[in-house]
């Protein structure tokens, strides 16, 4: 399999970094699931990214995942500063209220 660069240049998958590799896999999937719909959990998908990165890789998930949900645990500030707030859930386990939208 090859992958192609915006530059045109083509790379065997073998030849990408271990990262570059990881995210080929999370797009492919987060694309197979939307096909059929369902529900993706992601523990910080940015956290071997650069910044500049980060929300380009937020931004490709939003438009792929037509009919899947995705759910991503972040703590990147650049992630934070990129989404609308109605896109925030935060989490109490101590009162054992499973999601609560931060903005309801």
């Amino acid at each position: 399999m090859l992958v192609e660069t915006p530059h045109g240049a083509k790379h065997e998958v073998s030849a990408l970094s271990a990262g570059e590799q990881e995210m080929l896999n999370l797009i492919y999937f987060i694309r197979r699931l939307s096909a059929r719909g369902g529900v993706l959990l992601i523990d910080e998908p940015e956290q071997h990214l650069h910044p500049s990165l980060q929300v380009a890789l937020f931004d490709t998930m939003t438009e792929m995942a037509e009919r899947a949900q995705v759910i991503a645990v972040s703590h990147s500030r650049n992630l934070i500063v990129s989404m609308p707030l109605d896109h925030f859930w935060r989490y109490f386990p101590q009162t054992l209220k499973q999601q609560i939208n931060l903005y309801d």
